[in-house]
């Protein structure tokens, strides 16, 4: 867990929010979301795999999605008029 905070902390600002993703049911941790800033595909997965956990294997699946932000107050606002 150290080294994962010590390199999350040293991507902070490539990253637009993190954190673990919790079971409703008992609270238990089940996943990880990450919304990181990245000018394309191959950078994304750059990021994800120099993580410590990636390294380690804690993640058994992994997904990558493009999100176009379109509303909300993590924008400001909304991309349209």
């Amino acid at each position: 867990m150290a080294e994962h905070i010590r390199y999350v902390e040293s991507v902070w600002q490539r990253i637009s929010v993190a954190g673990p993703l919790h079971d409703p049911a008992d609270g238990k941790v089940v996943g990880s979301l990450y919304v990181v800033a990245a000018p394309d595909e191959s950078e994304a997965w750059r990021l994800l795999h120099e993580d410590p956990f990636f390294r380690a294997g804690i993640w058994q699946d992994v997904r990558l999605s493009s999100l176009t932000p379109a509303l909300g107050t993590w924008i400001g606002g909304r991309i349209w008029d």
